[in-house]
């Protein structure tokens, strides 16, 4: 698209202006014709296809053989004169009335170059008694080997853009060489003139910074044909919907400068350095615009600008979380909407969800959606405002509710897990996700399910349980936590006894130091990779009652010991012994007692 289009077309919209379209054929030998070249308020183009220009002498007929994209049945009216922003004579000539068809066209139009027009530039302006249209179609008036002259139609154009040449005043049927714009030479192009000594070239001009450029040909080195490269930019594509990329193409601009380009009435701005022939490629994004026709303006200073237009043609939607739980809540959030239109969501399968927003100046609205109660499955999303335009569709998987009953556990503890918006009467298999199965239950004819399920030794920590269905549709994960625990083989003990200490629920490979009554002590042991770990330890020497034992991991918690009361026998048993020793005693007295009176009488 041509860079000044944006602007001739808002300007042109403001007035009623029409762009027409022109289809040429020769007449009296002496037309050689491209597309047309129209305009306004001078030589302003408002078809961009190809800037046309035919050439002929002085009292030839050109015939335009259809006129097309006008206002039906309405009438034009053709006034011949020149074009003097190229230096040409103004001349008033003779109206001609031509009848708009129904179908907007008027067919072989034709008229005959004035007399009194002497070699130069002319023009034919069209314009219409029902609505204020007005466009220019340009050509040159030559006279054969009289004086050799070059015009560039438009005289004004971007760089890279399609300019004819027009030569006249060479000589008649005559090669001569090829065109060179600058220091770019178009050596493959063979030109040869008429039996007028004229031509019409068709050239895409390089790449060329702002400012004036010369056209000549190599056999008339005398005859330069001058225009002016202003500023363009053009775009990948001239439509689309927000957020999307395309590249942006900078020509004409001054060389080796910073160069900007904004999108009309936001803050979104793209930079960059043109290279050394005044061009540059941007990748754009478009930014949040409102439904319809949007300028982008590129520049270099506050003196060199090219504008062009982008449509926004399709509303978009994006959602912040393309899955939710039935009952949750995700934003939706739509671009490119009318500014200040009423937009509604809607929902398949349950149609208008009553949730609605109005779209702000720049098209944006957004809105929180409360997920319906609904059975799992995937639903699909659209915005659609005033009831007529809407967005693309975006698909929302509702995911089944998962609850647990308590989210702090014991390993080898029983959990309760409750859950709803399951598919009716199908199996549900409750696991750690990449761990372990639970168990698989049914859920029940309203899609609701609950289960009591054992908590396995996979160490201590937070894990999920998520449960799934055969169609796909999973529920989200729940998160619980194993917290650690202790305990015993035995709870009471004398000192100098040994104690196995058992814990599960640690976190795999932490080492855990025991604790007697809050004191470190020199027994630790390493927990395995399911959580489990054992200590055996001796009780210290203490005195009887109760002491805690606990591990250097605080949420274990601790277990509660008891020091019995150490039984002494040493303490009883000189009262034990006594009437033992005093028997032993008295049998030793009798027996030595008796073996003394036996020698007595045996002497």
């Amino acid at each position: 698209m041509n860079s000044n289009a944006a602007d001739r077309t808002e300007y042109h919209t403001a007035r009623g202006y029409q762009a027409a379209s022109y289809n040429l054929s020769a007449a009296d030998n002496s037309l050689n014709g491209a597309a047309p070249y129209s305009a306004t308020d001078g030589l302003v183009a408002v078809n961009d296809t190809h800037p046309a220009v035919t050439e002929g002498r002085a009292g030839s007929a050109v015939n335009i053989s259809e006129i097309y994209g006008l206002t039906p049945d309405s009438v034009i009216l053709a006034n011949s004169t020149s074009v003097n922003e190229y230096g040409g004579e103004v001349v008033n000539a003779t109206n001609h009335a031509y009848v708009v068809s129904g179908t907007g066209t008027v067919l072989n139009f034709t008229f005959t170059i004035a007399t009194n027009l002497s070699e130069g530039p002319f023009g034919i302006i069209f314009s219409s008694n029902s609505t204020d249209f007005e466009v220019r179609f340009a050509g040159i008036v030559s006279e054969p080997g009289d004086n050799p002259s070059l015009y560039v139609f438009p005289y004004v154009s971007e760089s890279q853009g399609n300019v004819s040449v027009v030569g006249a005043g060479l000589q008649p049927n005559a090669s001569i060489g090829y065109a060179v714009v600058g220091n770019y030479s178009f050596n493959e192009t063979d030109i040869s003139t008429d039996a007028y000594g004229a031509v019409v070239v068709s050239l895409v001009l390089p790449p060329l910074p702002e400012g004036p450029f010369t056209v000549r040909v190599t056999d008339y080195p005398s005859a330069l044909g001058n225009g002016m490269v202003v500023p363009g930019l053009s775009l990948a594509s001239d439509s689309g919907h927000v957020g999307s990329h395309l590249l942006a193409f900078l020509s004409g601009f001054p060389a080796n400068s910073m160069a900007s380009i904004s999108w009309s009435g936001t803050d979104a701005t793209v930079t960059g350095r043109t290279n050394s022939s005044g061009g540059m490629i941007a990748l754009l994004r478009v930014p949040p615009l409102s439904y319809g026709l949007h300028y982008v303006v590129a520049s270099v200073g506050s003196a060199f600008k090219a504008y062009t237009s982008y449509s926004i043609t399709s509303p978009s939607l994006i959602l912040s979380s393309h899955s939710a739980p039935a009952g949750g809540s995700i934003l939706v959030t739509g671009m490119g909407f009318p500014s200040h239109s009423v937009v509604e969501l809607k929902m398949s399968l349950s149609g208008p969800t009553g949730a609605s927003g109005i779209a702000a100046m720049n098209g944006t609205v957004t809105i929180n959606f409360s997920v319906p109660r609904i059975t799992s499955g995937l639903y699909t999303l659209r915005l659609v405002a005033n009831s007529t335009l809407s967005s693309n569709d975006a698909v929302l998987e509702v995911k089944p509710v998962l609850m647990l009953s308590i989210h702090s556990v014991h390993a080898d503890s029983r959990m309760y897990v409750t859950g709803m918006y399951f598919a009716p009467d199908t199996p549900v298999s409750l696991e750690i996700p990449g761990y372990l199965l639970l168990g698989t239950y049914m859920s029940t004819g309203n899609g609701s399910l609950s289960a009591s399920v054992t908590v396995p030794e996979i160490g201590g920590g937070p894990f999920s349980i998520i449960a799934s269905q055969p169609d796909g549709y999973n529920s989200s994960p729940v998160l619980a936590v194993i917290v650690p625990s202790l305990s015993l083989q035995a709870y009471s003990g004398y000192p100098g006894e040994h104690v196995l200490l058992s814990g599960k629920g640690f976190l795999p490979g932490s080492v855990v130091r025991l604790l007697w009554d809050g004191k470190p002590t020199a027994y630790s042991a390493t927990a395995n990779r399911s959580g489990v770990l054992r200590i055996s330890f001796p009780i210290p020497p203490s005195q009887p009652g109760t002491y805690l034992i606990s591990v250097n991991n605080t949420s274990a918690g601790y277990a509660v010991f008891t020091v019995k009361e150490h039984f002494s026998f040493l303490y009883f048993l000189p009262a034990l012994l006594l009437p033992f020793i005093t028997g032993i005693i008295s049998a030793m007295y009798v027996y030595r007692r008796h073996r003394i009176l036996g020698r007595r009488r045996r002497s």
